[in-house]
């Protein structure tokens, strides 16, 4: 159903070219998604295994495999809440491994900017190795890819001072207790304030670690480079482009993609892939890779999560009526 509303959605879009796009779907070997979903189990095992790394600096266990178990759920969620409810989950999820919501956030910033870096990095190689033929064929909106650098450099900058900061820890805690004055919130605003001189221990105790950070930056490289080479074996029958063109293309379109944090880029990342993408493989092309792209990028993790929680779902009703019985 998610896949029927997109194909709708884009051929509403495109309506003078949806006869072209949908007899280009229909000649399509659809093998390929199946075949590219190992893709994609192995961006979230390098996922996990960065999670896993970086909770053994606190010294805290945690099994690969429940670690991807809880990403393909964590992606089902973040659908269905729109982005709201993950960090929820990632806090229930933390929680039981024993690791507060300072160390919690910790990780998972920590994370993020290592991913944010790794596809900084990419995109700036891209930039280096095919300057010319990209300002030639997207000339027009260049402008966009140096603001999407720049905007990206300083949505990691502010999130590192936000977690680094004690001033900024100080005058947030400053505004909270100027604004609420109820003594019932109170001990909620101590809790914040503790939890915040914490955080700003947690981040400088993650990058003191040269060892861990150099593996994790090197998993976030390779986890970017495994969605990053999928549409070059959708459009490789059609010989189109080089694989190197197109991880080019996609590192761009990865930091296009990441200024507006919606879930798996929905509609942000649809919108950079056909703006890069159009110029060099025409519009035909590059909306029907880009909806062969979603299924085992976006749906299939969706489809994974549904199925991981409802066998949790399940397992649970079962144990109560054992419970009862």
């Amino acid at each position: 159903m998610i896949l029927i509303a997109i194909l709708v959605f884009f051929l509403c879009i495109f309506e003078d070219s949806s006869d072209l796009i949908l007899k280009e779907l229909r000649n399509t070997d659809y093998t390929i998604m199946f075949q590219l979903i190992p893709l994609m189990v192995l961006f979230e095992i390098l996922g996990a295994l960065n999670m896993k790394w970086t909770a053994e600096q606190y010294h805290k266990k945690m099994i690969l495999s429940d670690n991807v178990l809880f990403l393909f759920s964590a992606s089902f969620y973040s659908f269905i809440t729109f982005g709201g409810g993950t960090w929820i989950y990632y806090l229930t999820y933390f929680k039981k491994h024993d690791l507060d919501v300072s160390e919690t956030v910790g990780i998972n910033v920590y994370l993020y900017v290592m991913d944010k870096i790794a596809i900084l990095m990419a995109a700036n190689i891209a930039l280096i190795y095919g300057y010319s033929v990209f300002y030639s064929l997207l000339g027009n909106v260049f402008f966009l890819i140096l603001a999407a650098h720049i905007l990206t450099l300083l949505m990691v900058g502010v999130i590192l001072s936000l977690c680094l900061s004690e001033k900024i820890h100080r005058n947030v805690m400053t505004f909270l207790r100027k604004v609420i004055r109820k003594e019932n919130f109170q001990q909620y605003l101590d809790t914040l304030e503790h939890e915040l001189a914490d955080l700003g221990k947690e981040m400088p105790f993650l990058l003191h670690s040269r060892t861990i950070t150099c593996k994790v930056f090197g998993l976030s490289v390779l986890k970017h480079a495994a969605l990053c080479i999928v549409p070059y074996f959708i459009l490789c029958e059609s010989m189109l482009m080089h694989w190197l063109d197109c991880m080019n293309l996609m590192a761009l379109v990865n930091v296009f993609s990441g200024l507006i944090p919606l879930p798996g880029g929905l509609g942000s990342f649809d919108f950079g892939y056909l703006l890069f993408f159009v110029p060099y493989v025409g519009e035909v092309k590059a909306v029907s890779s880009l909806l062969l792209y979603r299924f085992p990028t976006f749906i299939v993790p969706i489809l994974i999560g549904l199925g991981i929680v409802l066998i949790r779902w399940i397992h649970g009703l079962f144990a109560v009526n054992d419970q009862k019985g």
